[in-house]
Parts: structure tokens; C-alpha cells; sequence
């Protein structure tokens, strides 16, 4: 397992960082309530010995304290992650290593976040690897 620090590189430029959320800001208050927002995956590129290329790897978040912000924007509900501290398991040892490896000033990768409810769950994906950076902790 690793843990990270995940910090948003420009604090100024929220709209990249917004995603909408699915409910309208009169449903704001219900959701607080009975949805629980948590990090779920980070993705990276990971060189595969196999294809003798990069490939995309997901590592699981096993546990995060996330920092979120939440915006209404025209009646609509927009999630903007803020900082976090993660962290992570890989599907190997080798995986592992390559991940701490890695010099994260030049390196992207994507998160993804879950939505946590009682009858369902739902997804949001940041789509722009370049909106955070990553500090390994451990």
C-alpha cells in the first residue's frame, strides 16, 4: 500500500474541476444526507513488459480524507475536489514499485469518485489528468 497527497495545481481554475452531480440544488440538502462522496480509483499509465508498451492501470483507493467543495451553478449542483490524502493498492509488488517510481511532477493521472447511496451508487470520472498532482507520502 502507498499513501499519497493529492493537491489541486491551480487553486484559480475551479470550472476544469467541477462535475456535475445528479440533483438540483432544491435536492442539495436530501443528498448531503444520504449519499456518502469518497475517491474510488486512480488511473496512470504503467509500462506493460508484455506489449512492450503503456498501458492504462487502475489502483484501488482503499482509504481517503478528501476535501470537497460543492457549487450551484444556474439550479445545478457541481463536486470540485480540493486536496486528499490516499491511499493506494496495486494489483502487484512490481506494479507498486514502478507507481513510487514514477516522477510525479511530469506524470497524469485520473481519479474517480463514488457516489455512495443507499439504493444505488454512481460515478464521477475526472476526465483531465493534468488538473492535480501527487505527492508520495510512504
Amino acid at each position: 500500500m502507498v499513501k499519497c497527497k493529492i493537491i489541486t495545481k491551480n487553486k484559480n481554475d475551479t470550472n476544469e474541476r467541477h462535475l456535475l452531480l445528479p440533483h438540483k440544488k432544491k435536492d442539495h440538502d436530501n443528498f448531503l444526507k444520504e449519499i456518502k462522496v469518497d475517491l474510488y480509483l486512480l488511473t496512470f499509465n504503467d509500462y506493460d513488459y508484455d506489449e512492450d508498451d503503456y498501458v492504462e492501470r487502475e489502483a484501488k483507493i482503499l482509504s481517503s480524507k478528501s476535501e470537497f467543495k460543492y457549487h450551484n451553478i444556474k439550479d445545478q449542483m457541481f463536486i470540485s475536489l480540493e486536496s486528499a490524502s490516499i491511499e493506494l493498492e496495486f494489483e502487484s509488488e512490481d506494479q507498486e514499485e514502478r507507481f513510487i517510481d514514477k516522477d510525479w511532477e511530469y506524470e497524469s493521472f485520473t481519479l474517480t469518485m463514488i457516489l455512495e447511496g443507499t439504493k444505488s451508487n454512481n460515478f464521477l470520472t475526472y476526465t483531465n489528468g493534468e488538473l492535480f498532482s501527487l505527492d508520495i507520502l510512504s
